[in-house]
């Protein structure tokens, strides 16, 4: 059996939990009211039914859980990446979380995943112009609601392509990769 450990980080109200809920199929996802998780929560679960077991590192996005951050990524395989496109604030946290969970630890770029949870369904953003790190990791649009199936079935290829060593493109995950500038 594989085993990855991934790291699911993002500014606060981002949707982490949310997500994390969802991919893991642990509670409901559709309670709205928001709580902010206090330092992490683990989620373990079965993937693809390739015998590859997720450990789900939830992260909390509070500035005083920064410290942390090291031990959230010892031996971490990914890292997932969730901001709100509809708040500039997270768009502006994007190049700190990709320096610290991206450039200076230990996992490849091709093992990151950027997420953008839109919490209204209605709204549709243009990607931002990222430059960097940013630029060079794949992008996903996503709203559990409104297309949780594709987002599933995205972190399962995601996943898929860290166990078997594979490098991960945009084009890997469908029409929901957004293009990157």
């Amino acid at each position: 059996m594989v085993k990855l450990k991934i790291i699911l980080v993002g500014p606060p109200e981002a949707g982490k939990s949310t997500i994390a809920n969802f991919l893991s199929e642990a509670i409901d996802y559709t309670n709205y009211e928001y709580r902010p998780t206090p330092g992490v929560r683990i989620l373990e679960f079965d993937v693809n039914h390739r015998n590859t077991e997720v450990e789900l590192w939830d992260c909390s996005g509070e500035d005083k859980y920064e410290s942390l951050w090291p031990v959230f990524l010892w031996n971490a395989n990914a890292v997932i990446i969730v901001y709100n496109p509809e708040n500039s604030n997270h768009i502006m946290e994007l190049d700190r979380l990709s320096d610290h969970f991206i450039v200076k630890s230990m996992v490849p770029h091709t093992n990151a995943l950027l997420v953008a949870n839109c919490k209204d369904p209605t709204h549709k953003p243009s990607p931002p112009d990222f430059h960097g790190t940013l630029a060079s990791i794949t992008h996903v649009h996503a709203n559990v609601v409104e297309n949780g199936d594709l987002l599933k079935s995205s972190f399962e290829k995601f996943v898929t392509s860290i166990s078997d060593g594979k490098s991960l493109i945009n084009d890997d995950l469908g029409f929901l990769s957004l293009p990157i500038q």
